[in-house]
């Protein structure tokens, strides 16, 4: 992560009062190209996109652990008997992982 970055989260985690904002704040990075890193920070950091998500999902979520839970977990889909009867009458296979 970024020098600029932790030395701006420890500024304000230190004059959170000067700025009147909570000493509870969620320091949200934004990035065209968030790196790796975002999966193992303290700080969360989102692509543009994923910044968007996360104000539509009603910013509730502090972590990026949390996000990618809320945002990136794929539902459980249940076929009828007959759905999958039908897919392979179409030639297709239905894999799950």
């Amino acid at each position: 992560m970024g020098k600029k970055i932790l030395r701006r989260v420890a500024h304000l985690q230190k004059r959170h009062d000067k700025y009147e904002i909570p000493g509870d704040f969620i320091f949200i990075a934004v990035s065209r190209f968030p790196e790796v890193v975002a999966h193992f920070s303290d700080i969360l950091i989102l692509s543009i996109e994923e910044f968007n998500l996360w104000l539509e999902a009603g910013a509730n979520t502090k972590s990026f652990a949390d996000f990618y839970a809320v945002q990136y977990s794929t539902p459980t889909v249940n076929f009828l008997q007959n759905d999958i009867k039908k897919l392979g009458a179409d030639g297709l296979s239905l894999v799950s992982i």
